[in-house]
């Protein structure tokens, strides 16, 4: 991201004001020019109907053109000064990018994706990629014209992707099974430990690599990491040596929220946002994984 001076509080928090209350009015004209047009719609109005519909589409361009100001002021000013002080000055951040995971196994099926807030890092000397992501299936669907199709979220969240500095012999795929959707991919190795099995699946083209990196150790890192992010975890292990974790918490990090403009409550937020995804390394223990 390019180097801009940042904003006073006070300066930024009046500009963020500004705009809130300038994106709130758009958005009710917005509803209230769709109303009109439904209205006149009923009546059969087309003049009436024609500038109803512009109405609707000048006031609704104008709600997202000053969301993506409101975004970017953030960007800028907290989201990008979050990351230098717990990354490093060295950290890259393109809010408006998208992670690329590397081809992975999950127990759902997708045919598309999209993504915001990618950031490229070095944390404890491993390179890192993080960012929201979101997964989408299509579906089929009967409406009056016969059937249609849909994109539906199939996994809201954030990716995270460490280089581990060492080559697999295969990848291997673990999936949390999940309480809620229970959702689960079928797999092809039993690790020996009961409780872990019972909550994770995994599968591997060779079961002997997934043995060396499932140890007791690391099946118990894993199973703490899981519990404490309360959420279903994805994770596979890439043969050329990175570890791509998904981790479904159904919103994403460093949106705007609730339009706020408290600073100080932005800050922490972004900060614990950041750290309920970096600190799976710390909880995993990568370092100590020697194949």
């Amino acid at each position: 991201m390019d180097e801009k001076k940042i904003m006073a509080d006070d300066k930024l928090e009046a500009e963020l004001k500004a705009l809130r209350c300038k994106e709130k009015t758009f958005t009710i004209l917005m509803f209230g020019s769709f109303a009109a047009f439904l209205v006149f719609a009923f009546m059969g109005v087309v003049p009436m109907i024609v500038i109803g519909l512009v109405l609707f589409v000048v006031f609704m361009c104008n709600s997202v053109r000053t969301q993506i100001k409101i975004q970017d002021l953030l960007n800028e000013n907290v989201i990008n000064v979050v990351l230098k002080e717990a990354l490093g000055a060295d950290v890259e951040y393109k809010p408006w990018e998208k992670i690329i995971p590397d081809k992975t196994m999950l127990p759902f099926p997708y045919c598309d994706e999209n993504g915001s807030q990618h950031i490229k890092a070095v944390y404890n000397g491993m390179n890192i990629e993080l960012g929201n992501i979101t997964f989408f299936n299509k579906e089929e669907y009967q409406d009056q014209d016969g059937t249609s199709t849909k994109s539906v979220p199939q996994f809201k969240g954030q990716w995270l992707i460490c280089s581990l500095g060492l080559e697999l012999p295969c990848n291997v795929y673990i999936s949390e099974v999940s309480k809620n959707d229970r959702i689960s991919m079928e797999g092809n190795v039993k690790t020996g430990n009961e409780r872990f099995d019972m909550h994770f699946r995994v599968k591997a083209d060779d079961e002997q690599t997934a043995h060396r990196i499932l140890t007791p150790q690391m099946m118990e890192y894993i199973s703490i990491m899981a519990d404490k992010i309360g959420c279903p975890v994805y994770l596979s292990f890439q043969r050329g040596g990175r570890l791509n974790v998904g981790i479904k918490t159904e919103h994403e990090i460093f949106e705007n929220g609730d339009g706020k403009a408290d600073l100080e409550a932005l800050r922490r937020r972004f900060i614990s946002e950041l750290h309920g995804v970096i600190d799976v390394i710390d909880m995993l223990h990568l370092k100590e994984i020697n194949l």
